[in-house]
Order: C-alpha cells, then structure tokens, then sequence
C-alpha cells in the first residue's frame, strides 16, 4: 500500500463509524442549553442586533459569556434545511468534529514520528472512551479541543522551521486559533504558548543575541494574535459589542462561578465548588486506558534519558499544553463540576505523546525482534481490550469508563458520578413510551417526571404524555405517575447498599450490570397527598398518607423525613426523632432527617448535640441555610455572640432575604451594644 493510503484509509473508516455512532445518541446534559445558545445568537444576527437575548444572561446562566460558533452554525442548517430532528443532525457534527481530532492527532503524531506511529495514536484516540464517548453529543468540549490541537499543531510546523513561516500554514494557525476562541475565550491561552515556543524556537537555533533579527516572525506573530482574536468573537454577540472588555469579563465571570453541584468522589458526596485540588488528576488516571498511560509514563521517560527526545523542542509544547491547564485550574481550586469534560482538550496532546513513547517501544522491537514485529501490534492489542470490550458492549454508555486501576464500572459504582451527561435518557424514554402503549389507553394522560431537564425533547411525539422536571430527592413533592431517573446526584449510601434504584423500578439501563438509569412506576400517591397536607400545616391527616406509603415503600428516607417532620412539637419529640432516625438508615446523613433531629435537640435545650448534628448536617450540603440560622440561635442563647454572627451571616450567603436572620443579627448587635446597627437590622427583617 502507498504512503499514506493506510493512514487515509484509518481516518476515513474512523471518520464514518464515529458519525454512524453519534446520531443515534441521547442528547447530553448542555445540549438543550447550547441549542438555546445557538438559537439567541442567531437571531441576534439575523435581525441585525435588534433581538438582544443573546446578551443578558437567562436565570442563573450566564449564557452572553458562550460564543458557540458551532452551535450556531448547526442552528443556522437546522433552520435553513427545515430539519426535525435536530439532535441526531446535531450529533452526526459532533462526531465529525470528533473525527476531525482524532485526524491532527494523527498528523501531529506524523509530523514527528512516522505514519505507523500515526495510525496507531489514532486507534488509540478512537479506543479512548472519554474522548470517544463526548464526541457523540458534547458540543462545547469536543469543538474546543479540536481548536486546540488544530493550533497546536500549526503551531509546531511553524516552531520546526521559525526561520521561513510558511504563509499558509500561517493563515491555518490563525483560523484555528480563530475558531477555539469562537467556542470558549480561554483559547487566549493559546496566545501564551505562541510566544513563548516562538521565541524558544528562535533562540534555540540562533543564540539570543540574534533573537531581534526575527522581526519578521515575531510581527507575524503579532499579525496571527490580532487577526484571530477578531476573528474569533466574530460570531460572539457579547464579546462584538466590546471586543477588549467582554471577552475578559467573560473570562473573569468563568472562574468566579459559584454554582456548586453535588459529586460523587472517593465514595464521597461532595459539592462540586468543594472539590480536592487533586480531583480532576485523579479522574483523569482512573479513566484513560492503562495503555495510554504507559505511553505517556514511556515518553516521559525517554524525554529525561533519551538527548536527542530532549533537544525536540514541540515535545516540550505538548507537555506544556498539557500540565499548564491542569496546574493552574488545581492552583485556583476552579470549580469543575463532574469528571473533566471541562479540560478534554489537554488529552489530545497527552495521546500523541503516549503514542511517541509507544512508538520508542516499537523501535525496540524492530531492532531486537527485526522479524517479530507482530509482538508488539500483539501488545497493543492485549493493551486495548479492556476499553475496546467496554466500547462494544455498553455504547452508546462509551464515556462511562473505569480503567483496570478503578476495577472497571463495578467497582467504581458508589464511589464516582456514572451517567452525570445524561446519555441513558433517550433509550429510558423509548422504552417507557412502548411500555405505555402497551399498558395504557392512548387516550390517558399520563405524567411522566424526571431529573434530566431536556426530557421534553423525548416525549414530543406522544400527546398525552406531560413531562415535568424533578429533582430525586423532591419527587414526592409534584404529581406524577412514571419517573425516569438517570443515577446521578444520588447519594453514595444508597447507590452501594442498592436503595436505588427505588421502589417501583419496572426498567433500568445497565452498564456492566450496574443500573445507571432507573423508570420508576408510582407505588402509590400518598406520598404527594401527604406532602401537600404537610404544606397546608395538616400534620397529622399527611401523616396518616405518609404511613399509607410505607406499607409499599418502606426505605422512603424522603416519606420518612416528612413523616418525622409531622411529629415535630413538644409533645411528640420522641416520635420525630425515631422516624428521623429511620430515614437515615436508607440515606446516611439525609439534610432533611438531620435538620429534624437537630431541632429535636434544640427543643430539649441539648444544645451541644444540636451543634453537632449542624455541623454534620453542613458538611454534607453547605446550602443548607436553615442549619446555620439554627446554629447562630443557639450561640446567641449561649451569649457567644462573635460566633453567633458568623453564622447568621453565613445563613444570608445562602439566602440572602431569610428575614429571621436579619432579626438573629439585630439582636446579637443588640446584646453587643450596637444599637444603631441592630436598628438597620430591626429594619430589614420586617
């Protein structure tokens, strides 16, 4: 076979399956968000600025910060092609940008090695689950990465030659740095690496006294950063209307995002914003194939002993791209949210390098073994199994991978997020709606609620089904007769001693026989009929329902919870503790549970106790801002009035118009002696 055919031959099959792969997906997590994105963006466009939506934020996101190009651009073919189905068509260009990496992954490993080695970073960017898996439906972190390789690489063609730039690569370089910043402004980062490697390059081959007769480089470095920063907020509403404040607002408002979501890790429940410096290595190591790792463990350690690895200066660009994102997210203690989709970009570079130090491997091989190269490929091979059998036979589920390290899914369920980008909905809502048909009239309406907010999207087709949204832990709190719960924001305690899925579970999707999708059929309605008597304050005719509910569902933490908060007066403390007590064998340290026995001890004036039920009770969900309103109530009474107050304020960080906070605060000034303070105070909570 030619030179060169093989490789074109592996992209073009990986080009087709990836695409075959992804239009069949369930759409992800962000993607209603991004279609939304897309849609503002456009229209800002379309009416010449006139629709504004695109530049004020919707809630609590802050959407103007995204420039999304390419949700615009699947937006502006949806609308111009009148398609349907907008996922799938959606998806079919996520995995060609997906196949777009695995390809100058390919060039880039070409560029320095050989086309063997090429061929083989591709099949092991194709066999990488994390990478392969968001390709099918992740619109931010996939196109970003793409950007980042892409500049990478015209990068080092330049920096391998810094003394002639070739103009067209030139003009490529600042398409793709163009392009990465039209996703996401942290591609400025880019910038930095530009000319530092330039420079680097410069001085390498010509001393750094000769460093200034490179004005010609250095101004078409100054050229490539200008044009492509324009360029890129080009279709950026926000950043457009003001090209040099916007865009590092957009940066700032990025690493102050306050917004914390629960996370499993290490078996702990933990708020995302809270998450160990160490977590996203750690994620990073039990979620890439060992192979991979061993390349790269194998680069590294060419680079230290080999001196001719160390004289190549992209090597040191591509272990820069790498540890510098990861090193200055772990610095600033950046809020992540779940597994590191955020920092997908760094892996394309690490992939090349664990092909280059596989390739060193292969090279020993062929000049110890000149006739048994099979060897090796039989390696790989060997290498590649356990992410090859989890790709065939859990897809579409491909990104919910464990290594050998973690003990695969088995043993890392309860202890990390599994389905946190919602790819099980689609099939759970294809099921069910067969279920239905089967089960039901077509003419009942039937409500069918879930923890994944795009459920709508999945239920479109069928008139009398009314999708609503829920969290897991408030289900009890809304009327609904089918719930589709993907396993993520479920408490560890009951993901490993198998209190969920819950009662009335009628269909699960597994991934290697762990659920990570649970369709839950009402056991009954006494649960919703109880709440809804809790709130009108009729607390013994809801605890009448709550009791009804156990005889079908006993391990209810969420019914048993409500029935304890039934219970809470003088008289009948100790029937609130004992159902409190109940919820949490099912939920261990359940807010809601422990927030009743803390104003158990509080009614019986066991103060210390009280303090430490708060304070458990915080750790395990610091919104909880009742618990510490409760706290600075109890060091009033106990006159430790600095205490007192630090806590009260901390109950206002969490709600800040919680007006017997402001009345806590204005007594405590009060008792300090602070009378004119305590008086504004007075002022707020009425």
């Amino acid at each position: 076979m030619k030179q060169g055919s093989l490789f074109n031959l592996t992209i073009g099959l990986i080009t087709i399956v990836l695409i075959a792969m992804a239009i069949p997906t369930s759409s992800s997590g962000d993607e209603a968000t991004q279609v939304k994105i897309g849609n503002n963006i456009l229209k800002f466009y379309q009416s010449l600025g006139q629709d504004e939506t695109a530049l004020k934020p919707q809630g609590a996101d802050q959407l103007q910060y995204y420039g999304s190009s390419f949700d615009t651009f699947c937006q502006f073919w949806v609308n111009a092609l009148s398609i349907k189905d907008v996922y799938a068509f959606r998806h079919g260009l996520n995995g060609l940008v997906g196949a777009l990496i695995i390809l100058f992954i390919g060039l880039f490993t070409r560029l320095l090695k050989n086309e063997t080695i090429a061929i083989l970073a591709m099949v092991l960017a194709f066999f990488s689950p994390q990478l392969l898996g968001h390709s099918f439906n992740n619109p931010k972190d996939i196109p970003f990465a793409l950007g980042y390789v892409m500049s990478l690489y015209f990068m080092a063609k330049w920096f391998l030659n810094p003394e002639s730039p070739d103009r067209k690569n030139l003009i490529y370089l600042t398409l793709s740095l163009a392009f990465t910043n039209s996703i996401r402004m942290g591609g400025v980062v880019l910038y930095g690496y530009l000319g530092l490697f330039l420079l680097l390059s410069i001085w390498s081959r010509s001393g750094i006294k000769n460093t200034f007769s490179y004005k010609r480089q250095i101004m078409s470095a100054v050229a490539v950063v200008v044009v492509s920063y324009f360029l890129g907020i080009l279709l950026w509403p926000f950043g457009l209307l003001s090209p040099i404040k916007h865009p590092f607002e957009a940066l700032a408002g990025f690493e102050q995002v306050s917004i914390g979501i629960n996370q499993l890790f290490d078996g702990l429940y933990v708020e995302s914003k809270n998450l160990p410096r160490i977590y996203l290595i750690r994620y990073i190591l039990i979620t890439t194939p060992l192979l991979i790792l061993t390349g790269t463990i194998l680069f590294i350690w060419q680079q230290v002993l080999n001196k001719s690895w160390r004289k190549n200066l992209i090597h040191y660009l591509l272990l820069f791209a790498i540890l510098f994102p990861l090193v200055y997210i772990m610095y600033k203690n950046s809020n992540v949210y779940g597994g590191w989709r955020h920092v997908l970009f760094v892996y394309p570079p690490m992939v090349i390098l664990s092909a280059l130090g596989l390739g060193w491997m292969y090279d020993a091989f062929e000049k110890g073994f000149p006739k048994k190269q099979w060897m090796f490929f039989l390696v790989i091979a060997l290498g590649l199994a356990h992410p090859i059998r989890h790709t065939v036979v859990n897809y579409p589920y491909v990104y919910i991978y464990f290594n050998e390290m973690a003990g695969g899914v088995s043993k890392a369920y309860g202890n990390y997020e599994m389905d946190y980008y919602y790819h099980s909905t689609k099939a759970t809502s294809t099921w069910l709606k067969s279920y239905l048909r089967k089960n039901h009239g077509a003419a009942e309406t039937m409500v069918i609620a879930s923890n994944h907010a795009d459920l709508a999207n999945y239920l479109k087709d069928e008139a009398n089904l009314k999708p609503v949204y829920s969290r897991f832990y408030n289900r009890h709190e809304i009327d609904w007769d089918y719930y589709i719960c993907v396993n993520t924001y479920i408490h560890p305690w009951q993901l490993k001693y198998n209190y969920w899925p819950p009662a009335g579970t009628i269909h699960t999707i597994d991934v290697d026989g762990k659920p990570i999708c649970a369709i839950v059929k009402r056991p009954s309605k006494y649960d919703f009929f109880g709440f809804t008597l809790l709130t009108q304050n009729r607390k013994m005719e809801a605890a009448e329902n709550f009791k009804k509910y156990l005889k079908v569902d006993s391990t209810n933490c969420l019914v048993l919870a409500s029935l304890a908060n039934c219970y809470i007066s003088p008289e009948q403390l100790d029937t609130c503790f004992y159902y409190a007590n109940e919820a949490m064998k099912y939920y261990q340290n359940y807010p809601v549970a422990m927030d009743m026995m803390g104003r158990v001890y509080l009614s019986r004036q066991q103060y210390d106790k009280a303090i430490e039920t708060y304070d458990i009770l915080i750790k395990e969900n610091p919104n909880f801002y009742m618990a510490y309103y409760f706290e600075a109530y109890i060091y009033f009474q106990k006159k430790e009035y600095t205490r007192a107050l630090k806590k009260a304020e901390m109950c206002l960080t969490y709600h800040g118009n919680f007006k017997p906070a402001f009345n806590m605060i204005g007594e405590i000034l009060k008792a300090q002696g602070d009378l004119e303070g305590a008086k504004a105070y007075f002022e707020k909570a009425r």
